[in-house]
């Protein structure tokens, strides 16, 4: 007797909220290449109905993380708050650190972060 449920990917928990989860595809939909999307590049890029991809974004724009001209739609600097409770728990020297870890290995030569203090050097990271 072969049991399907083990053979089939386990589904979200049952606290898992997919409004939210939506919610946060439309953001991230937004990037470098593609900081201005329409309506249409944004269902299709988070897979959503143009229905639910509207409703989402125009309730971005009520909150104002997202700002439209009628046609096309675009992040405001509100979205930063989104990442500033984990940017703000951090110390420097765990921000600092994978970047000059990247730029020591790309320029092959030690990378530190200092301030300066007076007279003095203090190496922060």
């Amino acid at each position: 007797m072969s049991e399907n449920s083990s053979e089939q990917s386990p589904g979200p928990s049952p606290d898992y909220v997919q409004s939210l989860a939506r919610g946060l595809s439309v953001i991230k939909a937004f990037d470098g290449e593609h900081p201005r999307r329409t309506l249409s590049e944004v269902a299709r890029h988070t897979d959503l109905t143009r229905a639910t991809a509207r409703r989402f974004l125009l309730t971005l724009v009520e909150l104002e993380y997202v700002r439209t001209d009628g046609s096309v739609f675009w992040l405001t600097p509100r979205v930063l708050e989104l990442g500033y409770s984990y940017l703000s728990s951090l110390s420097l020297p765990e921000i600092a650190g994978p970047h000059l870890e990247a730029l020591s290995t790309k320029v092959r030569e030690s990378t530190s972060v200092s301030i300066l203090d007076g007279d003095d050097v203090v190496y922060v990271a």
